[in-house]
């Protein structure tokens, strides 16, 4: 007969390996909220928070150049370019390939800093299929309309938010910051464009990322 100990938290009995493989996020959630997330597991968790196959193919079809395919493999270049991942050809082309999937799928033009939101996936050596996956479901959970707005609007409104929490939490510093024109446009573009993967070393960003 079962307690109600055994009935109300079976998450106490089960592992995050056993959890994973069952696909069972709140279990996951709970144990990771409670433990942390390995580092080996890392990538099976993010998979399983995302919703992603990790054996999904990647998208198929025709490599349709987009208008600005010389700015998306530039970013490619740049991406994490001190990492020796990142530097090898090989890495570069399967992001190429990725973003331009990516824009020719979800039907949108490419923006900077997609790139920066793709790396922290291949760094964690997921299958291709895995990795595009990751990144359509990661910007449309937290990122909606970050990249089909053409105007940023939503980014506009995050910038005002955050002037307003500033002037909350510190009216010196939000005073001192519009008297010199140094507006969140500024300084917190990259933050909320890329979750702060642009800005990060990844350690740090799956560390930050683990949290949410």
């Amino acid at each position: 007969q079962s307690t109600w100990g055994e009935i109300s938290f079976p998450f106490e009995r089960m592992s995050l390996a056993h959890a994973l493989r069952a696909r069972d996020v709140i279990v996951v959630k709970e144990i990771c909220g409670r433990e942390g997330i390995p580092e080996g597991l890392r990538a099976q968790v993010y998979q399983c928070l995302l919703g992603v196959d990790p054996d999904t193919p990647l998208p198929q079809g025709p490599f349709l150049p987009q208008p600005n395919q010389r700015v998306i493999a530039l970013d490619c270049l740049r991406t994490r370019q001190t990492i020796p991942l990142f530097q090898q050809e090989e890495t570069r082309s399967l992001m190429e390939y990725i973003l331009t999937r990516f824009c020719e799928v979800e039907q949108v033009g490419y923006k900077q800093g997609v790139n920066e939101l793709l790396a922290p996936f291949i760094a964690l050596d997921m299958t291709s299929g895995a990795c595009y996956e990751c990144l359509s479901k990661l910007i449309s959970t937290y990122l909606p309309q970050a990249f089909k707005d053409s105007d940023f609007n939503s980014l506009q409104c995050t910038f005002k938010m955050i002037r307003f929490i500033l002037l909350y939490h510190d009216p010196i510093l939000c005073r001192c910051l519009d008297q010199y024109d140094v507006v969140p446009e500024l300084y917190a573009t990259p933050w909320f464009l890329t979750l702060f993967a642009h800005n990060l070393p990844l350690d740090m960003l799956f560390a930050l990322w683990d949290q949410y």
